[in-house]
């Protein structure tokens, strides 16, 4: 099998070109070809992992829930798609936790090696003017912003605690999200924030427990007023979604921001379209 490796200056910085060399020394014995590359910038990565699957089997990517975002939408754009491989540099990395791809590069580099590859689903969130594709979540309102608002001098000192210090002045600024919500029922409110996921975890907790990853459905919550913009309501054990979908549409004011996979996302009103199992990843459970 042949691979690409791909890593950047934007994401972990030196902590991940430090890395580098492990993964290679050790990666290098599985793969007949290793190549590695150090990416200059967003759309530079976009376009190799685009390409990737014209000649390699398998596209190794380093960094956080952004960059896993950008090599989803890559290859969801690409004919010939390749196995991915995740290491997660990340504050945080709710996406990789759906798979058994938690923090230590050394279990990470295993789970490449023993190759046990699982398929999962994406979502795809279609605007007026345009579409993306998401690995794990689609949210608005309270609380959405933060994974991208938080400057990355804090991320680099206090880590996924950056996050928290700022969640905790949101919960005091009341928010309200104006819906109409269609899927398999139909319900119109306030909400102080709404989602839409795929992946078990979400800001570093597990919040959709019953989440598959290749169902070719998605759990929808659609959060109720309470103390600190209806945070409590996701620590009662049992938490059970609204609506459970391959499909649904979320009717919204034209100025309300999408974040997708922890990325600031397009504005307004979107249908949402779970494709499924279109790409595969080495996982750690089986």
């Amino acid at each position: 099998m042949k691979a690409l490796l791909l890593y950047s200056y934007a994401s972990g910085h030196r902590k991940v070109e430090k890395s580098i060399s492990f993964i290679t020394k050790r990666l290098s014995r599985k793969f007949e070809v290793l190549d590695v590359v150090c990416t200059k910038s967003k759309e530079e990565a976009y376009e190799l992992e685009k390409q990737a699957g014209e000649k390699y089997d398998v596209l190794l990517v380093c960094g956080g829930d952004g960059t896993l975002n950008n090599a989803v939408n890559a290859l969801m754009d690409s004919e010939k798609r390749p196995i991915l491989g995740f290491f997660n540099f990340g504050t945080v990395g709710d996406f990789g936790k759906s798979f058994g791809i938690k923090r230590g590069l050394r279990k990470e580099v295993a789970i490449v090696e023993k190759g046990n590859v699982s398929d999962f689903d994406v979502g795809k969130l279609i605007t007026k003017d345009s579409f993306t594709y998401f690995a794990y979540c689609a949210v608005v309102g309270a609380y959405s912003d933060i994974s991208y608002k938080v400057v990355r001098r804090k991320k680099k000192h206090l880590g996924k605690f950056a996050y928290y210090f700022r969640a905790v002045k949101e919960a005091f600024i009341t928010h309200h999200v104006h819906y109409l919500y269609k899927g398999n029922r139909e319900e119109e409110g306030v909400s102080p924030f709404l989602m839409c996921l795929l992946g078990t975890h979400i800001g570093g907790f597990k919040v959709n427990k019953r989440a598959k990853t290749n169902d070719g459905q998605a759990e929808v919550y659609l959060t109720h007023k309470g103390m600190f913009n209806g945070l409590l309501h996701y620590l009662k054990p049992g938490k059970k979604p609204d609506d459970i979908v391959g499909k649904c549409a979320f009717d919204l004011d034209d100025e309300i921001i999408w974040c997708i996979d922890g990325e600031m996302g397009p504005k307004g009103s979107a249908e949402i379209e779970i494709v499924s199992k279109p790409l595969r990843i080495f996982s750690g459970k089986k």
